[in-house]
């Protein structure tokens, strides 16, 4: 609980969006010694989508992005490992708006740390996420996609 300047408590607000049709910010506070929560609607979408976290944006993206049936595993599965790395390094706990290009790139060398990334994979982490901010910008998630114009990594010839 946050306490206001009347010395009330309130829970942080939180966000209920299991029915998209049927949405709501809530929060409790503490008055005469009982918790009364409060519900509130009406606000328009994009009021709450300022405060959304990096690994709840990532899931949205991968769920609107368009991809082919084969490939939607794969893009999971490297979003799972940028996410659980993210969770183990607190970048889980940034606003999403917060994301710049640094931010993303620590994370992302943080991630070939622990695989030992080649140049290649390097790359495709990237691409993958500078997929889904992609689709962050375009449902308006993110004013820009932090990862636009990211110089790849050179990769050895094959022979």
């Amino acid at each position: 609980m946050v306490p206001d300047t009347n010395g009330r408590a309130y829970t942080m607000p939180e966000i209920s969006t299991a029915n998209p049709k049927d949405w709501y910010i809530w929060f409790r506070y503490t008055h005469n010694d009982k918790e009364v929560p409060r519900k509130f609607q009406g606000i328009k979408p994009t009021a709450f989508r300022k405060d959304i976290f990096q690994v709840d944006g990532l899931n949205f993206a991968l769920e609107k992005k368009k991809l082919a049936s084969q490939l939607k595993p794969g893009y999971k599965s490297m979003l799972d490992f940028i996410k659980q790395v993210a969770v183990k390094e607190g970048y889980n706990l940034l606003p999403l708006t917060e994301f710049d290009r640094g931010v993303c790139l620590n994370l992302i060398d943080e991630c070939a740390k622990v695989r030992q990334f080649t140049n290649h994979n390097y790359n495709k982490h990237v691409a993958v996420l500078r997929s889904m901010f992609g689709e962050l910008v375009q449902y308006r998630m993110l004013k820009s996609n932090p990862l636009t114009g990211f110089r790849e990594k050179e990769e050895a010839e094959q022979v």
